[in-house]
């Protein structure tokens, strides 16, 4: 999963399927640094949002994140996104997301509502979600008594 090697335009698939892998993976580190090596984010920005490919936006929301532009990964999640079978998979994630830009934005509300949709969708998944819903609840207490 390094990404040793890829240079060009034409290593920016390579960069992003090895990036979707290492975001599965939980290896946000990883993603984001293949994430930078992709010379033309901004094309690849604008196909994923015509497309409205689910993952490779929450990717984006990531590097975005990563980058310190909040604004800019908030912006990702405006447009509603078709649910499909890969789509609704990264559901949670791209609602757990939201309620942290929300939350670092200082939109409780927005955030809490978020927060709340995680718990909701996961409170009964699998082993493999309920970190996420441990941190949904987390942050669902920590924003308690906090003014919207």
């Amino acid at each position: 999963l390094s990404g040793e090697g890829l240079v060009g335009l034409r290593d920016v698939d390579s960069a992003v399927v090895l990036a979707r892998v290492a975001l599965r993976a939980g290896d946000t580190t990883t993603a984001v640094r293949l994430l930078r090596r992709v010379n033309r984010v901004a094309v690849w920005e604008r196909g994923a949002l015509e497309r409205g490919d689910a993952f490779d936006r929450h990717l984006l929301a990531v590097l975005h994140r990563a980058r310190g532009e909040p604004q800019r990964a908030r912006g990702l999640f405006e447009r509603p996104e078709p649910i499909t079978i890969l789509g609704g998979g990264l559901l949670g994630l791209n609602l757990l997301m939201r309620a942290e830009l929300a939350e670092e934005a200082g939109d409780v509300t927005a955030a809490r509502a978020r927060y709340r949709d995680v718990v909701e969708l996961w409170s009964g998944g699998d082993p493999t979600v309920q970190p996420y819903v441990t941190r949904a609840r987390a942050a669902l207490a920590r924003l308690q008594g906090r003014d919207p």
